[in-house]
């Protein structure tokens, strides 16, 4: 211990004789530790922790090859032909950008953040409804009907927590009825409130690259 501090006594002298010497390798070392310890959180939270979704060692994320590398996003007939490989993958799920929409509430508007998502979006990443239900495939399908899953937020600031049957949510001037609302726990991105159906079309030609 005498030891000890004798040595802890003579780094603090030296470091003052030479403050700069002494405040740069702090510096130095500080960020060394720092840069250690942000390089490790992002290894521990891509490559060590298990996805937060059910049967995750399942799950594949499909993506175009081009001479620039794996392209991540694809169109519509090419989302479609995949879905329809039957027996190859049990489900295939697609979703479009998190964009801002205006939504009205009872004549209430605001900005909130939305998503198109297709039906198999709920079973892919096991998101569940504590209210209602999720998309069915009719209803992503052209043509269905005007439907709208809302978070769980969004349903205590706005519906006060009060059944849904036969609420509307009015998205960018058109009326959507509430059939389900998202579970707080749901693996989900958390700044969106409202999730519609994508209604990919089958018959589509449109190969531009946004899902």
């Amino acid at each position: 211990m005498h030891s000890l501090l004798h040595d802890i006594a003579y780094g603090f002298r030296s470091m003052r004789r030479n403050v700069v010497a002494s405040t740069t390798a702090i510096v130095v070392l500080a960020l060394g530790i720092g840069a250690n310890a942000a390089v490790f959180s992002v290894v521990n939270k891509v490559l060590l922790e298990p996805l937060p979704y059910p049967a995750a060692d399942r799950l594949v994320q499909i993506f175009c090859g081009s001479p620039m590398g794996p392209v991540l996003v694809t169109s519509v007939p090419k989302f479609v032909a995949w879905r329809e490989q039957a027996g190859v993958l049990q489900h295939v799920a697609a979703f479009g950008s998190v964009e801002p929409l205006r939504i009205s509430i009872g004549g209430t508007p605001q900005l909130t953040a939305g998503v198109r998502v297709s039906a198999d979006y709920f079973a892919v990443f096991g998101v569940n409804t504590i209210v209602g239900r999720p998309f069915t495939h009719t209803e992503d399908h052209p043509g269905g009907p005007p439907v709208a899953l809302i978070s769980h937020g969004l349903w205590r600031r706005h519906f006060g927590s009060m059944p849904i049957a036969e609420r509307t949510l009015v998205v960018e001037n058109h009326a959507y009825e509430v059939i389900g609302v998202v579970a707080p726990s749901a693996p989900i991105d958390e700044r969106v409130d409202v999730w519609l159906p994508l209604r990919a079309d089958p018959a589509s030609t449109d190969h531009a690259s946004w899902v």
